[in-house]
């Protein structure tokens, strides 16, 4: 670390002092003679000067240890003395407390180190949040921790650092795979065109018309040409895997069924042919021919994936259960909780209506009906979710139990013709 750190700023001095110009070799020679930088002295003083300052640091090993935060100040301030200007030392400080903070991460959570999970929207690694509360906090401190290390150093200027070296290259597998550095740049530039062009059409309003979705789609199937041309056809399958519309939502749907790897390359495979055929759901999700589709697929998908994990996918699947989907997940609960509340919910509204149609009742003892339905229904969904579940369910997507309690408001009285 310490002999790469210091070619590091061996290399920040030269080009500190020696700027890329286009000039004539006659120009450089006599330009590199008389250049002063500000205090009177020469620019390959400079330079040498930060060349003494390298070796006299590496001989030092304990200055260069990202042991412990405290190793930075005087770090900056030999850096500082041997004539560095601020923006290469904010440049040295970002590599010495990504280094930091990477170690510690991986102390206090180990298990961030596993291959970078791309079908798991719920990954516990540095790109995710965790759902556990207290890896939460950890990731968290951390963050604040690798900010304020160059706020203190740099005062109110310093450079606010969100994201580590690590961090960048964790995304970069999880969204690419493990591709040559030249395909990967080739890719992002891809990938970065066709996300300008979907923006533009984004952007035109607060709704996608037909033909938005059309232009859509084409650029869908135009990016993915343009990517099949720069990678092999087993690194497309990967890529695909990762980053194609298909994938995408896959991975944001099945996120409370928590697939295993095997189970998303096994789903991914058999819905990218409806995707292939009608384009992406975001387009075509409207249309009837689409949706006949889907549930061929999706029972295919279900026989696949046995009964137990069948009914996770049912639950991640069907639209009018995703609220409970998510409160399920968000409190640990077993699945077939939602199926037990969306029966809930369905058996009462029968008798919601029942008991509506019923004109041997008066306004008020229907009324009454309503409430004792509602109070019988809040029971069961309680003991379905639990109290945290319940009180989260009451406030997204339970809102009907109130409903029911709403007392109408007598109708105005028609006033007598004169």
């Amino acid at each position: 670390m310490a002999a790469s750190l210091a070619g590091n700023i061996l290399l920040a001095g030269f080009l500190w002092s020696h700027p890329a110009e286009k000039r004539s070799a006659g120009d450089r020679t006599a330009s590199a003679e008389s250049r002063e930088q500000p205090g009177g002295r020469p620019a390959h003083s400079f330079g040498q000067e930060a060349e003494h300052a390298a070796k006299a640091a590496t001989a030092d090993a304990a200055l260069w240890s990202t042991d412990s935060k405290d190793h930075f100040a005087p770090l900056v301030e030999r850096l500082r003395a041997a004539g560095f200007p601020e923006h290469v030392l904010k440049v040295i400080i970002r590599i010495q407390s990504d280094e930091y903070c990477t170690q510690r991460r991986k102390t206090l959570l180990p298990e961030t180190e596993n291959p970078v999970p791309f079908w798991d929207v719920n990954a516990e690694n540095a790109t995710a949040t965790p759902s556990d509360p207290k890896k939460r906090a950890i990731l968290r401190e951390l963050l604040q921790e690798h900010t304020q290390i160059a706020r203190d150093l740099f005062g109110a200027d310093g450079e606010v650092i969100s994201s580590t070296a690590e961090d960048l290259e964790l995304s970069k597998r999880r969204q690419f795979g493990n591709l040559a550095p030249e395909k990967l740049d080739a890719l992002q530039k891809v990938v970065a065109d066709y996300r300008d062009l979907r923006q533009d059409i984004y952007s035109g309003g607060s709704f996608l018309t037909p033909e938005d979705r059309e232009k859509i789609a084409l650029l869908e199937k135009e990016q993915h040409a343009d990517i099949a041309k720069i990678l092999t056809p087993e690194e497309l399958e990967e890529y695909d895997l990762r980053s194609s519309s298909t994938a995408r939502q896959l991975v944001f749907r099945l996120g409370a069924m928590k697939p295993t790897e095997a189970e998303f390359r096994a789903i991914f495979d058999l819905q990218k042919s409806v995707d292939a055929e009608f384009g992406p759901s975001v387009t075509s999700a409207s249309n009837p021919a689409r949706q006949a589709r889907q549930r061929e697929v999706d029972a295919k998908i279900s026989d696949l994936l046995g009964p137990e994990r069948a009914v996770d996918y049912r639950l991640v699947s069907d639209p009018s259960l995703a609220m409970l989907s998510r409160i399920v997940t968000r409190y640990d609960l077993a699945p077939q909780a939602a199926f037990d509340v969306a029966a809930v919910q369905k058996e009462t509204m029968q008798q919601v209506a029942a008991a509506r149609k019923d004109t041997s009742v008066t306004p008020d003892q229907r009324t009454q009906q309503l409430i004792a339905l509602s109070d019988a229904a809040s029971a069961k969904v309680a003991q379905a979710l639990g109290p945290q579940g319940f009180q989260a369910y009451q406030e997204y997507g339970g809102q009907w139990l109130q409903a029911l309690r709403r007392v109408p408001k007598p109708a105005a009285a028609i006033p007598p013709k004169n």
